[in-house]
Order: structure tokens, then C-alpha cells, then sequence
């Protein structure tokens, strides 16, 4: 500090030192300087926690009542109209179960399928299938879960 003033300088490039706040005050009053920064850490701490609250989605659906085969297979699949989000912890609705997954679409065209499969049983990691997944006529190749998990037959 020179001619009462404080000459604070970062060197560094862009962002590599950023300051949010900087509180400086004499030693003789460190006492006062302590009292006010945790009076600081206090108001920060409330405005945050009262700014910012963690809300979880209500699960949607109808209770489940898997079929005998739902059951066999270890989960039940549902398909929900495009315009509909489907949550991790949603269940189907009645009307959108026991009915193959479909979509319709022009010659050309891309069309997203939205469709949710609910675990009947614990799913556990596993590595890459090394043969195609058959589904109704259907036949997907092998390939490893963006997750990483898969259900335990």
C-alpha cells in the first residue's frame, strides 16, 4: 500500500485468474475483517440456498400391471405421443400399453420415436452383445448402451 492506496494486479491470459470479490482490510482490524466475511459466507450462503432448489419430476402413469410375457421379459415398453416427455420416472398409462411401437413417416422422411421401457427386474453392467437384438420382425445389431447397463435375463 503506498500514498493509501492498494495496487492489486493478476497476471495471467483471458480467464485464467478471474476475481469475483476481493475483501482487503487492515490488520489492526482483523478482528472486524473476520466478523464481516463470515457475515459475507452467511448471506451468500442464504441467498443461494433460496435461489436455487433442486425440484424432481412427479412420475406420471398409471400403476403398473405387467402381462404374463411383461413379466417373462423382465420390463414393460410404452410408447407416448411425441409431444409428451417421458421421465426416468415415469410408468405407462393404460391406454399406451399392450401396443407396438410405430411411427409414421413419408418415404425419406426421419421420424422420432418416443418410447420408455420400465425395468421389472435389477439391472446390472454388461459388455457388448455380440449378437443382433430381435425384436417382433425387427433386428438391431449389436451395439453397447450409451448407459452402459442391461437387463438381467
Amino acid at each position: 500500500m503506498t500514498n493509501g492506496q492498494l495496487f492489486v494486479e493478476f497476471k495471467g491470459e483471458n480467464f485464467a485468474n478471474s476475481v469475483s470479490s476481493l475483501v482487503a482490510f487492515p490488520v489492526e482490524k482483523a478482528t472486524e475483517g473476520e466478523r464481516f466475511l463470515e457475515y459475507t459466507r452467511e448471506r451468500r450462503r442464504f441467498y443461494f440456498d433460496n435461489a436455487f432448489k433442486r425440484i424432481l419430476h412427479n412420475p406420471a402413469g398409471d400403476p403398473l400391471q405387467p402381462t404374463a410375457e411383461q413379466t417373462r421379459q423382465g420390463l414393460v415398453s410404452f410408447q407416448r405421443d411425441i409431444m409428451k416427455d417421458i421421465f426416468y420416472n415415469d410408468t405407462p398409462f393404460r391406454s399406451e400399453t399392450g401396443k407396438p411401437l410405430a411411427a409414421d413417416a413419408f418415404p425419406g422422411q426421419e421420424m422420432p420415436l418416443i418410447a420408455g421401457i420400465v425395468p421389472l427386474k435389477a439391472w446390472a453392467t454388461c459388455g457388448q452383445r455380440s449378437a443382433n437384438l430381435q425384436v417382433r420382425k425387427a433386428s438391431f445389431p449389436p451395439v453397447r448402451s450409451p448407459w452402459g447397463y442391461c437387463l438381467i435375463g
